[in-house]
C-alpha cells in the first residue's frame, strides 16, 4: 500500500479533521473514499454524488462552485411529470437542425 503526503492550509486541515470526527471516520478513511469517488464515480456513496462527479468530469459544472455543499432537493413527482410532458411536446432536435440547414 502506498503512502502519499498531502499539504493543506492549517484551517483546511482542521476542518477536515472535524469533518472526519463528525462522520465517525478517520481522516485517512475519508480521503480514501474521496479518491475512490474521483477515480471511479460508480463508487460514490449516493446517486447524486455520482452524477455530480460525472458532470465535473464532463466539464458541465465547475467543482469550485461548491454545488454539493447542501443536500440537493429533488423536485416533486408532479413537477417531474410536468417537466417530462413539456419536453415531450416540444420540437425534435433533428427537426430544428434540418430547418436551420434548410
Amino acid at each position: 500500500m502506498a503512502q502519499i503526503t498531502l499539504r493543506l492550509e492549517d484551517q483546511k486541515a482542521d476542518e477536515l479533521r472535524r469533518l472526519a470526527q463528525r462522520k465517525g471516520r478517520s481522516v485517512n478513511a475519508l480521503l480514501s473514499s474521496l479518491v475512490d469517488m474521483l477515480l471511479d464515480p460508480a463508487t460514490a456513496a449516493s446517486r447524486d454524488q455520482e452524477l455530480y462527479e460525472r458532470l465535473v468530469r464532463a466539464k458541465l459544472i465547475d467543482p469550485d462552485d461548491n454545488v454539493m455543499r447542501t443536500a440537493p432537493k429533488r423536485p416533486s413527482r408532479p413537477k417531474l411529470s410536468a417537466a417530462r410532458a413539456a419536453l415531450a411536446s416540444g420540437p425534435l432536435a433533428s427537426d430544428i437542425v434540418s430547418e436551420e440547414r434548410g
